[in-house]
């Protein structure tokens, strides 16, 4: 009987031990399906909030921009013509009382749009430069501060330079920087 119960109490063991090994098994095979799970649900919900939103392209004609643009440009260049820098200059102002002051001008030229005439221009900015230095040490502050004095100074300097260079090839004379001083 002893061994009887020797046999049972190893049976029971064996049982228990069994029943352990069983129940490891279902706990491991319960966290694979749970991990996997997870994974799965990771890998949906990544892919559902990493959806860009959608752009729309909008494509034109290869040459439509190019057109644009160079319409744009010969409109500009028609109105305002090609430029032509004189540079910063620097003169004493003509005085009656004594005062002296100074003006600091940076002027640009606009020529018809010919870059012939550009070239011409070009070539001649020393020469547009005396003249203009000239016409400028012969106005005083009170001449040119005056409401029209600018609009004065800019059409004699336009006329000036046409006399020199040939009627009608400068359009317009822009006043970049004036300063009195």
């Amino acid at each position: 009987m002893a061994d009887e119960t020797r046999n049972v109490g190893n049976a029971g063991k064996g049982a228990v031990s069994l029943n352990s090994n069983k129940f490891t098994m279902y706990i491991m095979l319960g966290l694979i399906i749970l991990l996997i799970t997870v994974m799965i649900m990771a890998t949906v919900l990544i892919l559902t909030f990493s959806k860009q939103p959608k752009t729309i392209i909008q494509t034109v004609p290869g040459n439509y921009a190019a057109n644009q643009n160079q319409n744009q440009n010969s409109t500009q260049a028609e109105e305002f013509g090609l430029l032509v820098p004189l540079n910063e200059t620097i003169v004493n102002l003509a005085s009656d009382a004594g005062e002296e002051h100074y003006l600091k001008v940076n002027i640009t030229l606009a020529v018809i749009n010919d870059e012939k005439v550009k070239e011409e221009v070009t070539k001649r900015v020393p020469q547009l430069r005396d003249l203009v230095i000239s016409i400028l040490r012969t106005k005083s502050k009170d001449e040119i501060d005056q409401k029209e004095g600018k609009e004065d100074l800019s059409g004699e300097i336009l006329n000036s330079i046409n006399s020199h260079v040939g009627e009608g090839k400068v359009k317009h004379v822009f006043f970049e920087d004036f300063m009195i001083q």
